[in-house]
């Protein structure tokens, strides 16, 4: 199974092939924890999505990422049909998740992005 870090690491990469300046700047503005799809992640069954965006409002991509996550996907980085007009989505498949948990959408210099919600460092 992919390791967090590993995943992160993926997405990042996919985001600097694609074009963003810089990951640092990818993704200027987080959207809060989000409920979704369930997913398994490091053992544990959640349901909890970190969204981030740049140059779109929350809304917009909470709202993309709610119709893109439940999509079953195939492949390392696969394609998501679906997705708004004009935009790349791309996912992650995750070790026994079937669906785009891990993704992300490029329209120019605008994005956004969902990620598993990392576990706590309490251990919740």
């Amino acid at each position: 199974m992919l390791s967090v870090k590993r995943l992160l690491n993926v997405l990042a990469a996919a985001l600097v092939a694609a074009g963003a300046a810089s990951v640092e700047r990818a993704f200027a503005k987080e959207c809060g924890v989000v409920g979704g799809p369930r997913y398994v992640l490091l053992g544990s069954s959640k349901a909890e999505y970190v969204v981030t965006t740049k140059g779109v409002d929350c809304s917009f991509a909470i709202l993309w990422m709610l119709r893109l996550a439940p999509k079953r996907v195939s492949g390392s980085f696969p394609s998501l049909e679906g997705g708004p007009a004009g935009w790349n989505c791309r996912a992650v498949k995750m070790q026994g998740t079937p669906t785009a948990a891990l993704g992300s959408c490029i329209s120019g210099s605008r994005a956004f992005t969902w990620l598993p919600r990392p576990r706590r460092a309490t251990g919740r």
